[in-house]
């Protein structure tokens, strides 16, 4: 009888679903399809303790997660392969796919708090203290054991939600702040951080510096404790005073000097996932300084940075303004240098071009401040998104990775690219009430799911056939959802 009874429920429950599926649009419904598979089939069963948590590469086909997964993109993607979390998750990379969860509410928001109380209470560095998370760190779930190398985590790249975190565990985000004082801001008196958690002085790239910032700032809020509001200022502060006072341009990673070209030009890291942290930080705390240092620095890539003949925006400048056109270099450290123009859908995940997270900056920009110069710059962006779409153009070959050009450029991009994309052609929707910005996020909408929706998941680019979430799967949740909701108004 009892049997009988679940099998009534579960049908039920089959019924219902469909009934909503059909009254949902093609974008929502293949959010809910996507979650649902990673739920079903991408939870932890690995190894010998089973955990509330998601793998981060799922098999398309087999819907399993590959112990040795095939090396793919990894020369051009990641580089590293323990960036993609090799047979392993990695909540960082999950958050965005987490808070569409959050969004969806009941089951899914359940599931995401179930994951993030977990492993931020279970996956911890013995030393440091800090999750087990990000760029050089993740949880082997077929070893059950964490991999740790390095604390690291990029605002933007990470998206971390700081408030969804807060709201699941305050006690364990209070003490990944405290420890992120104590190992990454490595001069307490000047603000000087390393991206690494070492406590010794390294890398103070500002991609890194904008992540500390957006933590403090959001405990300042949630505690009204003026020491966090200090910390966030002091580093904001470091990388203002190593700015040229003509330009108002500063180095991507100021300690480096001269010797290495990130220690002596301005980057899109800086206009995208720097600026994004100082505009969350400005949101969260109210204070001005934030807000005036992120549009000081959109202004100066607007003036030196955009090249009006060409319609497109240079990848490196020199502090003083001038552009870096000099041939590419494929070799040693240099290669990352993106001279000559930014490629709009560049395969590496880290590194130093980030078009779509300046686009995203410069419409941040315009909302907290209604400039219409911001919202020009937000505007060549969405256009070169427009008349450069994946598959037709937006990235130079000639470069380090020019396979990937060459091969895998043509069809597509990554899911995150899409995502992103999506949610700036929205966001010009919302800023000018155009409704042709709509349209174009629609049929980029269309061409992502035609290219990377398989089997009830999400491909991580059209390539592979890989669910990762390296990969942004979760921008595109997102993205989809903004849609329909844009849609729906």
């Amino acid at each position: 009888m009892t049997r009988i009874l679940i099998s009534a429920i579960v049908v039920l429950f089959a019924l219902i679903n469909c009934t909503q599926a059909e009254g949902m649009s093609k974008y929502r419904s293949k959010v809910y399809a996507c979650l649902d598979t990673l739920i079903e089939h991408g939870q932890d069963r690995y190894g010998e303790k089973a955990t509330p948590i998601l793998v981060s590469i799922l098999d398309a086909n087999t819907l399993e997660c590959p112990r040795e997964p095939k090396i793919y993109d990894e020369a051009w993607r990641v580089i590293r392969r323990h960036r993609r979390n090799p047979a392993g998750a990695d909540l960082a990379t999950d958050m965005q796919t987490l808070l569409a969860m959050k969004r969806l509410g009941g089951r899914y928001k359940r599931f995401a708090r179930d994951y993030i109380n977990y492993y931020m209470t279970h996956f911890i560095s013995t030393k440091q203290e800090l999750v087990c998370w990000g760029w050089h760190e993740y949880y082997d779930v077929f070893t059950d054991q964490c991999v740790f190398d390095q604390h690291e985590l990029h605002a933007g790249l990470d998206s971390i939600d700081w408030a969804l975190l807060w709201e699941v565990n305050p006690d364990a985000l209070k003490r990944q702040a405290q420890k992120t004082w104590q190992w990454h801001v490595i001069d307490k008196q000047t603000g000087e951080i390393n991206r690494h958690g070492d406590g010794q002085k390294g890398c103070d790239f500002s991609m890194s510096a904008g992540s500390y910032i957006e933590l403090f700032s959001l405990m300042y809020k949630v505690t009204h404790e003026t020491l966090w509001l200090d910390r966030a200022t002091l580093i904001a502060n470091y990388y203002w005073g190593t700015r040229n006072r003509t330009s108002n341009l500063i180095a991507e990673r100021p300690n480096a000097g001269s010797g290495r070209f990130d220690g002596a030009h301005f980057v899109t890291a800086t206009t995208g996932p720097y600026c994004l942290g100082l505009l969350y930080a400005h949101e969260q705390t109210g204070d001005l300084l934030f807000k005036t240092h992120a549009l000081a620095y959109l202004k100066a890539y607007a003036h030196y940075g955009y090249d009006s003949k060409a319609k497109r925006y240079w990848g490196s400048l020199k502090l003083d303004g001038t552009p870096n056109t000099a041939s590419v270099i494929l070799e040693d450290y240099g290669k990352y240098e993106p001279r000559g123009y930014l490629d709009l859908w560049k395969p590496y995940v880290a590194g130093y071009q980030h078009a779509l997270y300046t686009a995203e900056a410069y419409l941040k920009a315009y909302d907290v401040s209604q400039d219409t110069n911001m919202l020009t710059q937000a505007e060549r962006f969405a256009r070169w998104i427009v008349d450069e779409a994946p598959g037709q153009g937006g990235i130079q070959d000639g470069r380090w990775y020019s396979e990937y050009a060459q091969q895998w450029a043509p069809q597509g991009t990554y899911a995150g690219h899409y995502g992103r994309a999506i949610s700036i052609l929205i966001g010009m929707h919302s800023s000018t009430g155009q409704q042709a910005w709509l349209a174009a996020a629609q049929a980029l909408a269309d061409q992502a799911i035609e290219k990377l929706f398989r089997n009830g998941l999400f491909l991580g680019h059209a390539g592979k056939d890989y669910y990762e979430a390296v990969d942004g799967v979760g921008y595109l949740l997102n993205a989809l959802l903004n849609l329909d909701q844009a849609l729906s108004e």
